[in-house]
């Protein structure tokens, strides 16, 4: 089985299913579904490497609109676009620990199919509707995207639990400036690193002067 394969048998499985679910097909084996406030995500994509040629993933998230600065505020530089959420479906619930299903053969990778139609609907789908919660959410959100997480818990009213990921992710460009320079440590974040400190209300000087240098001027409510 070619990869070609899994993405052509997973859009002819579960391609009618999502679509009578409001989803619309995008690249082969991703669908997209737009929503109030945002939109949901659900690709099939290939095991890790040593897995590639016969195990596959269902990855999943919603991605509320209130995350939309975090493009203009990192330079992601055309990496692929990563999930806020979960994203691995499973049976019992969407978690960032991973699940496979085989694809070794087509009789199996039906099998495997029918056996993800059927944690989507039980599972995966209310997951989804569940994050348009703002307070679930932030507690479902990638903690390592501290951005991100800063963001989600600042939306859900927990002003405490968004200042430790807004400082955590400070910290840490300072670390990294100390260890490398400026130039280099904030080559992609140099709008990340304003609107911290202008969230936090620090780093005044060398955020005025970034400022001034790249013409960055976004308008932030301080926390």
């Amino acid at each position: 089985m070619t990869k070609s394969d899994l993405y052509r048998i997973s859009d002819s499985v579960l391609g009618s299913y999502l679509i009578a679910n409001s989803f619309q097909r995008g690249r082969p084996a991703e669908y997209l579904r737009m929503v109030s406030g945002g939109r949901d995500r659900i690709i099939v994509s290939e095991g890790p490497p040593s897995k590639a040629r016969s195990h596959f993933a269902v990855f999943m998230s919603y991605y509320p609109d209130y995350l939309n600065p975090v493009k203009e505020l990192i330079d992601f530089r055309g990496e692929a676009e990563g999930f806020p959420c979960g994203p691995y479906l499973n049976p019992v619930t969407v978690s960032r620990r991973p699940k496979y299903w085989s694809y070794a053969t087509e009789e199996i990778l039906d099998r495997s199919l029918q056996h993800v139609l059927q944690c989507l609907e039980r599972v995966g789908l209310p997951w989804l509707e569940s994050l348009r919660d703002t307070r679930t959410f932030a507690t479902n959100v990638d903690p390592m995207a501290l951005l991100d997480a800063a963001i989600a818990y600042e939306e859900a009213g927990d002003t405490p639990k968004a200042r430790e990921f807004y400082e955590e992710l400070m910290r840490r460009h300072l670390v990294a400036i100390t260890a490398f320079g400026e130039k280099m440590a904030l080559d992609r974040y140099h709008n990340a690193f304003i609107y911290t400190a202008m969230k936090l209300g620090v780093e005044r000087e060398r955020r005025e002067r970034l400022q001034q240098q790249i013409n960055y001027y976004p308008t932030v409510q301080r926390l």
